[in-house]
């Protein structure tokens, strides 16, 4: 049974760096991208010698693939975060800014599939009602 001496991956904010005195007998370097884009390399160390077979190969690119798609939907889903937040700082500040004389506006958020079902009948109702008049 072959034994793993490292699994590194890195980007362009961190570099590589060796996790251990062993020999690295078998090194797979793999480019990490997602449609295209370049997120990384993936480096897997291993200290005995391992034969390159089409399996191997296959299974590699599976696991290429499947971390491509995953760092991908990290950094997007950060940048949703992201964008989230500077929504609510944008609604929040307009809010504040308003110079209407009547009452502030109230915001609220729901959430359809955590809502009872009666309110959502009736948002539902109410919205058909207002645009077939």
């Amino acid at each position: 049974m072959n034994s793993l001496a490292g699994f590194i991956y890195f980007s362009s904010e961190q570099p590589y760096v060796r996790l251990h005195d062993n020999p690295c007998r078998t090194l797979v370097a793999l480019p990490l991208r997602h449609h295209g884009e370049k997120l990384g390399v993936l480096f897997v160390e291993f200290d005995r010698q391992i034969p390159i077979t089409t399996g191997a190969r296959q299974e590699a690119m599976l696991v290429q693939e499947a971390l491509g798609r995953i760092l991908w939907l990290q950094d997007a889903a950060k940048s949703q975060q992201e964008g989230t937040r500077k929504a609510f700082e944008q609604l929040k500040n307009i809010v504040n800014q308003s110079t209407s004389t009547v009452d502030p506006p109230t915001i609220y958020f729901a959430f359809s599939g955590k809502a009872d079902s009666a309110v959502t009948q009736a948002i539902k109702q109410t919205i058909t009602n207002e645009y077939q008049n």
